[in-house]
């Protein structure tokens, strides 16, 4: 929705931080549909999960996604980039 939203603001002439904000009632009732749909059909065609025991552990899926290179490239360059738009808009005033 980034993209939209910016174009949305800009015509509006309102705030992105609005627009974003007013999208997120109707972003959760679509996941929440989407999240019901795949659960009733998954009621109508019988599928079962997983038993508890055959589940990953959620701390090595956490601790391997930390050591994921990808991962750590994109958090240090949202940090910086959100770094520098703050130092950006601090002098721009």
């Amino acid at each position: 929705m980034g993209a939209a939203a910016f174009i949305m603001a800009e015509f509006l002439g309102v705030p992105y931080i609005k627009i974003a904000t007013t999208a997120i009632v109707p972003a959760l009732v679509y996941y929440f549909a989407v999240g019901t749909m795949v659960h009733l059909e998954a009621l109508k065609n019988n599928l079962v999960g997983l038993p508890r025991h055959l589940l990953p552990n959620i701390r090595a899926i956490l601790n391997g996604l930390v050591n994921y290179k990808p991962f750590q490239i994109n958090n240090i360059s949202t940090h910086l980039r959100v770094q520098i738009i703050l130092h950006l808009t601090k002098f721009s005033d």
